[in-house]
């Protein structure tokens, strides 16, 4: 039986949805490494290679492809980490300590993982260093969307684990823990340059999370 060729429409939506996503990544490598200002649209259509009114188009303008970028961040983590936030939110309910204990471990290894092996980590990592200093386009999403839920479940997670509930007394300590990641990412150029030639930077710095993480929930 000879396969049906695909359908127009389809093959359009597929073609819109990469040349979405190619822009995308383009943009994000771009303004995490140069800033908002330092960009124009022109130079983020030629290395994406499409034309110029393609922007304009999926994004509506400069900001709107920012604001875009910040979405995208929040839409890759939020896929990658989905299965361990939701067995977090389960754990949180029951009040096992040893189980938030492990639950946070693998929360915090499951964004190390995606810091260290997503491709464009380093870009993202830089755009999320550059909203933190100076707030732009992309902060409110980042912060209602990412950084504000993240950092309550992980200081909620450090607390139960202590079998302190709450999320208030441990959340200076999950901001810590997590912008050390996010530093690890947007510094691998230096950091590759520092460790020896072969290092599995992933494996040794989950080795190293797990390692915080045993300091931590030691009953305060």
């Amino acid at each position: 039986m000879t396969a049906s060729a695909p359908q127009p429409a389809r093959t359009g939506y597929r073609r819109g949805a990469e040349t979405r996503e190619r822009i995308l990544a383009v943009a994000l490598s771009a303004f995490g490494l140069r800033g908002f200002d330092a960009v124009s649209t022109r130079e983020i259509a030629e290395a994406a290679r499409v034309n110029l009114p393609a922007i304009q188009y999926y994004f509506g303008s400069k900001q709107g492809l920012y604001r875009a970028c910040a979405g995208h961040i929040v839409d890759r983590y939020v896929a990658a980490a989905l299965p361990t936030s939701r067995a977090a939110e389960t754990v949180l309910s029951g009040g096992d300590a040893a189980a938030a204990r492990q639950s946070l471990s693998d929360v915090m290894l499951a964004l190390a993982q995606f810091l260290m092996r997503t491709g464009d980590a380093q870009g993202a990592a830089l755009f999320i260093q550059r909203e933190l200093a100076d707030p732009g386009a992309g902060f409110d999403i980042l912060f209602e969307q990412l950084w504000r839920p993240g950092v309550e479940l992980v200081g909620q997670l450090i607390s139960a684990a202590r079998s302190t509930p709450g999320a208030g007394p441990a959340r200076l300590e999950a901001i810590h823990l997590i912008s050390g990641l996010t530093a690890f990412a947007s510094g691998r150029a230096a950091i590759d340059r520092l460790l020896p030639p072969g290092a599995d930077l992933a494996a040794d710095l989950c080795r190293l999370v797990e390692r915080q993480i045993a300091a931590l929930v030691q009953p305060r």
